[in-house]
């Protein structure tokens, strides 16, 4: 879909926690201790409205890591 947006959601961490949110903070730019605490408790939205490509670049980064992630397409 030509302009369709992209949301990311982490629905569960893996073993990994430390390394998916600092791959949420590295892409983000928020906060590693609001990070950290927002994926003790999921579901985390990571990305929201973004294009495809940086949608699926990151989802395939955290599932790498072991987190378990929703990609919601927006029309």
């Amino acid at each position: 879909m030509k302009n369709a947006t992209y949301t990311l959601v982490v629905n569960a961490v893996g073993s990994k926690f430390l390394s998916i949110a600092k791959a949420v903070v590295k892409e983000t730019g928020r906060d590693l201790e609001e990070v950290m605490t927002s994926l003790e408790e999921p579901p985390l939205v990571v990305l929201k409205d973004a294009e495809e490509s940086a949608a699926r670049d990151l989802q395939a980064k955290l599932e790498s890591f072991g987190a378990k992630t929703e990609l919601q397409m927006q029309a």
